[in-house]
């Protein structure tokens, strides 16, 4: 819907309106931001969104690579989730630096339909260092001494840090 002017729309109950399409927004928060998405993202987006004019708080950087839009927090969830498809990678420097370079085995290509993942030399220089020094301090996660009982019972061995803690 649009309006000529502001005195033609229908008064908000909240007072908010997106500035974009003129919509009135559900209560928003004070101070929060509106941002106008269409909902044609090239990252995996939650299905209710997809191709849906919708309101969200933050708006998503283009992908580093292709860039193509990502859309926003509400229709792509996390930044440090945020996967582009067409590219096959990870799509902003913090969910590239919290999960690192997508596996790129023959099973995984056949799952994506033939596409192949970029791997850690084609991320930009700026992101592989801090993710190399993630990956060099990066220790074992202790693991319960119900999962060291659940591994045994499999017939794996039981790992170093769940041993000593029995």
């Amino acid at each position: 819907m649009s309006w000529k002017t502001r005195d033609e729309r229908p008064a908000s109950p909240t007072g908010t309106y997106c500035p974009t399409c003129q919509e009135s927004l559900p209560p928003w928060p004070i101070g929060q931001a509106v941002v106008h998405c269409d909902g044609r993202s090239a990252a995996f987006t939650r299905v209710q969104w997809k191709n849906r004019i919708h309101h969200g708080h933050r708006e998503n950087p283009p992908c580093w690579h292709c860039g193509a839009p990502l859309g926003c927090d509400k229709c792509t969830g996390p930044i440090t989730e945020t996967l582009c498809t067409h590219c096959v990678a990870w799509a902003t420097r913090e969910a590239f630096l919290a999960h690192g370079p997508i596996l790129d085995t023959e099973v995984m290509r056949h799952r994506r339909g033939g596409s192949r993942a970029m791997t850690l030399a084609e991320y930009p220089a700026e992101w592989q260092l801090p993710y190399r020094r993630l990956v060099a301090q990066d220790t074992p996660h202790p693991i319960s001494p119900k999962a060291a009982d659940v591994l045994a019972t499999a017939g794996l061995p039981r790992p170093p840090a769940a041993a000593s803690r029995r």
